[in-house]
């Protein structure tokens, strides 16, 4: 399990767009292969792997199987799970749910901490649901 520290102030929290940058910010610390970058190679893992291989295989967005191991990736679907939490499009929350359940079979869970003062801690996912009702 990764243990991730999100360092910021109170004062930032109270603009109107901390919960989306909180979120892209997480997201960000888990890189996606350099083997995906590109259409191409996107292409190439769905007809590889199948549509499994991302959470909307029709546009080939948030892949979530490495290409080297045909495995799933707790990375990159750590990744997708928060990209996914910012995000509006029709089906994200259904591509959400996917994705949860996908990380919960494959026992891919990433402790992360926003650190709000020196001596205040909260776990990014309760302080989500809390305070953002996500």
């Amino acid at each position: 399990m990764k243990n991730i520290i999100l360092e910021h102030t109170v004062e930032e929290t109270e603009d109107e767009g901390f919960i989306s940058n909180l979120l892209t910010e997480f997201a960000g610390r888990f890189g996606m292969p350099r083997l995906l970058r590109g259409r191409v190679a996107k292409q190439r893992l769905l007809e590889d792997h199948g549509e499994k291989a991302f959470l909307d295989p029709a546009n080939l967005r948030h892949p979530v199987i490495n290409p080297k191991s045909g495995n799933f990736d707790c990375d990159m679907l750590n990744k997708a799970y928060y990209e996914l939490s910012t995000c509006n499009r029709p089906g994200a929350l259904d591509m959400k749910a996917k994705c949860k359940s996908i990380m919960e079979d494959n026992s891919c869970r990433v402790s992360a901490t926003i650190k709000l003062q020196d001596d205040v801690e909260m776990d990014l996912d309760h302080y989500l649901y809390y305070f953002a009702g996500i």
